[in-house]
């Protein structure tokens, strides 16, 4: 169970960093394209899928349970927000920080 979760918390953090690093500007406020959002719902959709379906199992996957999938999820999501607040905080120090220097 923990090689399933931290298989599905790797690839779902990761696709959610996608949408964080795409801009400066806040992920809330700059729309990705139709294709990107697209693509970011299908490989989310597919990387929880993959552990439920039988060649996964030589992976060494298999299906978790609803609770911990909601837990990894949320556990995502929080990652996401924080990454999101990390990337506004940099673009504003090192934006003040450069018209210092000029």
């Amino acid at each position: 169970m923990f090689q399933t979760g931290w298989f599905i918390e790797s690839l779902v953090t990761e696709i959610l960093i996608l949408l964080v690093i795409r801009t400066r500007h806040s992920a809330f406020s700059s729309k990705p394209s139709r294709y990107l959002l697209t693509a970011v719902v299908l490989s989310l959709l597919i990387a929880i899928a993959i552990p439920y379906f039988g060649p996964a199992s030589l992976a060494g996957l298999r299906p978790l349970p609803g609770s911990v999938l909601l837990v990894l999820l949320g556990i995502a999501v929080v990652y996401f927000f924080f990454s999101e607040v990390a990337k506004l905080i940099f673009f504003r120090v090192t934006a003040g920080a450069g018209r210092r220097i000029m």
